[in-house]
């Protein structure tokens, strides 16, 4: 029975201590690869059902 309140006591710490961890470990990293657009001037060519969105080519 000891062993068994030891077993079950030691992974209760080790779920503690590792918990709070996850947090900083994606934190630092959040939106730095995000891709940079350029402005671009999109045109609208509308019909009866469909609204297409597209730019023209230069």
């Amino acid at each position: 029975m000891a062993k068994r309140q030891a077993t079950i006591a030691s992974c209760v710490l080790l779920a503690v201590l590792a918990l709070p961890a996850t947090p900083f470990a994606q934190g630092g990293y959040f939106g730095r690869n995000k891709v940079q657009y350029q402005q671009f001037d999109f045109q609208v060519l509308k019909t009866e059902h469909f609204d297409i969105y597209f730019y023209p080519e230069v």
